[in-house]
Parts: C-alpha cells; structure tokens; sequence
C-alpha cells in the first residue's frame, strides 16, 4: 500500500486518474478466478475495485459510507468479459455533484452515453489522501485533484499510448453487416399485430406484470399500480409458443418511461430440458436471480438499461448466459434514453449463431461454441420480455418465424 497526502482536500468536486496493470488475462466463465481488490482509495471519500467472478470481470468507482452515497450511486460498475494481461488500462473518474456529473472514461472511452447527467447532490466525505495498491494488480501514476475534467480535456490526460486503445472491451467486436431476413428460408409462425383492445392472448406473466392493448394494437407492460411497496414489481412475459433451435423474432419497442430496463429471454428451457412450464421447477414471481441464477437455463440479451444512479446512461447491450449469468457478448446501446419512437428490433438464432439487430444495426453477433467456459450451446425453448419495477414500455408488431436454413 502507497499513501499520498493530496495538497487540498477532494469532496464535492474531483477527478481520479491512474493507470492499471494486469499482469495475465482475466476471463470470465465456468472456471474463473474470483477475487475482490481495493486497488485504489481516497479515504473517506471513494474507493475503486477490481472484481473477478464466473459471471463478469467489473471495475468499480464507488463511494465510501462517510461520502453520504450509497455505494455505487452515480458511481460505476463496468462490466468486462475478458481484461486481457499482461497489459496496461487507463481509468479516469470525475465528478461536480452541484451539477450532477459523474463520469467515467477507460483509455479515454465514455463509461456514460455523451450528455448524461444526475440530478444534483450533497458529498459529505472528503479526503485528503490517495491510497494505491501495488500488488499483484499495480496502480501507478495516479493523480488525485479537487477539479472536474470536461470530455474535451479527457484525452490529453490520458497517456498516448493507450488514448482510445481497447475499444472492444466497452464497445463490443467489430460486428459484420446484418444477416437480412428476406434472404432466409423461414415459416411464419406467431404474430401478434392486430388491433385487439385486449392483450394478447396466451402469454403468461410471471411477477405483478400488468399488460394493456392501446390504439393501434401496441401492448404496454408495466407494474401494476396496486403492488405493495414491500414486493420488487419486477415481471417476466411469455409469449405463447415453444420455439425451435432456429428462429427469427421480430418486434418493435418504445420506452414510455425516462428510467427502466427492458430485457428479452429465449431459448428458455429447464435445466432438465423440460418446458419452463413444468411442476417440476421451482415457482418464479418476476425476481431477476430465479431466471438467472435459479433452474431455467436461457440467454438473454439488454434492449433498453437506463437505471437509476449507476447504471444511467450506460453506453452497452449485454447477452448473458444463464443459468450463471455468464457475460458472453457485447454491442452498443440497442435503445437509446428518451427515444421518441419506436425501434425495430430483431433476434435471430440458428444453432449456435445468434444476431441481435436494432434498425440497421447489428449490435451482438456471437456464437456459443466454447463449452468448457460456458457450458453447452441452448437449442430450442420460450422467448419472454422482461421488465425491471418502473419500467413502462410499450410493444407492436411481434411476429417469429421459424428458420429453415442457417445463417451464412
């Protein structure tokens, strides 16, 4: 441990910089190391973490208890698949909480989408030194000061070596153009894109979902409004059919409120291959960990996360494996915060490859071919739209095809 003592006490206002090396990969997965590192502190104040676990590799920025925040508001949790060692990162944090600005920067990447920003807040802590760890994963270099940096002066903070370097690990892979449905062999074979003022038929909801057709023939999910303030709110929506190993799933989605997370399950199935259906599973309500950590095996994939405090404005779609909530994939922000309007997405999956699309864009292309880490690829199984408590969000024209060739 290195101690510092910094010229003027940090609080309201500050920036932390300091480059991280690791000195082998790290890699989520079945067969990951886990750990839990304060690598850098101003005590008092805040801290930062470097996490290994079997479902992601995470940084952290957050605030200590005598700051007057709850550990990660408006603070990070970023999210890695692999941090690839040995190799040096670049991390920044600044913050002016009468302004309501947190931000993040990796190698000089935005950690927010450009523009986000808190209501304002009151720090309480301060501190007037810099803790650094030196072992076994170093921090050097850091610098500590009471001044907000803007985005324009981020970069000429960050050492040229490693200014925009690793994009991929925020970003995602470079992904190739999008497969085109039309150029597929496919069956029709669930549509939901009528008119009906009632919701559709024969889906079944999971938790204190509430569903509501309106003009048009969109359905709006959200909580309902008797829901004791005790239970989570959280549900799970499942459309009808079983689908097979092949699939193209179109639908289009609106945000209808400012904060929420909107994801979409499939190839949903117990973890003895039965139907999730089945007596034999353990009841589910709508709380995340049940679809996740519990005995539905699945894969999941983020439409729309703009949360509250930490995760607000968070610039990633995640595909996540489960039952282990392994992170395997991911892409850019599928739906954008306070998107005015509706946004096409599409989910196709032949086997092992699985594409997700929003509009033109490909945001996850991935294929669940490495089993001794995560385990066998998932075939066939249910498809269901999940909402986090407060989420409102409003759905049209959902129709699935079944796939009868594969993708090239």
């Amino acid at each position: 441990m290195i101690e510092s003592h910094l010229p003027q006490p940090i609080s309201q206002v500050g920036y932390l910089g300091f480059k991280l090396s690791v000195p082998e990969s790290l890699r989520n997965g079945i067969y990951a190391q886990a750990f839990d590192h304060i690598i850098v502190r101003l005590p008092g104040l805040a801290l930062c973490r470097l996490i290994s676990s079997p479902t992601t590799i995470n940084i952290t920025f957050e605030w200590e208890q005598a700051a007057g925040a709850a550990r990660y508001d408006r603070g990070f949790m970023v999210d890695f698949i692999d941090l690839g060692g040995p190799r040096d990162y670049y991390l920044q944090f600044t913050w002016d909480a009468a302004i309501g600005r947190c931000d993040g920067y990796f190698n000089g990447i935005p950690l927010r989408l450009p523009g986000t920003h808190f209501a304002p807040w009151a720090v309480s802590g301060q501190s007037q030194k810099l803790v650094t760890m030196p072992a076994p994963y170093r921090v050097s270099d850091a610098v500590a000061s009471c001044q907000f940096i803007p985005p324009e002066q981020i970069a000429a903070l960050v050492p040229s070596s490693m200014l925009h370097r690793d994009r991929t690990l925020i970003e995602g892979a470079d992904e190739p153009p999008p497969v085109d449905p039309g150029e597929l062999r496919r069956k029709l074979i669930f549509n939901a894109d009528g008119d009906s003022r009632r919701p559709w038929p024969n889906w079944v909801m999971e938790g204190p979902g509430q569903a509501a057709i309106a003009d048009g023939g969109a359905m709006t999910l959200r909580t309902r409004s008797d829901l004791a303030t005790n239970q989570p709110g959280h549900f799970v929506y499942w459309a009808p059919p079983i689908l097979p190993d092949g699939f193209i799933a179109e639908w289009e989605f609106k945000p209808l409120s400012e904060n929420g997370l909107a994801i979409i399950f499939f190839a949903a199935h117990g973890s003895g291959n039965q139907d999730i259906f089945d007596q034999s599973l353990r009841p589910r309500n709508g709380v995340f960990t049940q679809y996740t950590q519990g005995d539905l095996m699945n894969y999941h994939i983020t439409c729309f996360a703009h949360l509250p405090l930490f995760q607000t404005g968070r610039p990633t779609s995640n595909l996540r494996k489960n039952s282990g909530f392994y992170l395997a994939a991911q892409g850019a922000v599928a739906v954008r915060p306070h998107s005015p309007d509706y946004q096409r997405l599409r989910l196709i999956k032949q086997g092992n490859h699985i594409q997700f699309q929003s509009g033109e864009r490909v945001i996850i292309d991935w294929q669940d071919r490495d089993a001794p880490r995560y385990g066998a690829a998932y075939r066939g199984g249910r498809l269901g739209f999940r909402q986090m408590a407060g989420t409102v969000g409003a759905y049209r024209r959902v129709r699935i095809w079944s796939l009868e060739q594969p993708m090239s």
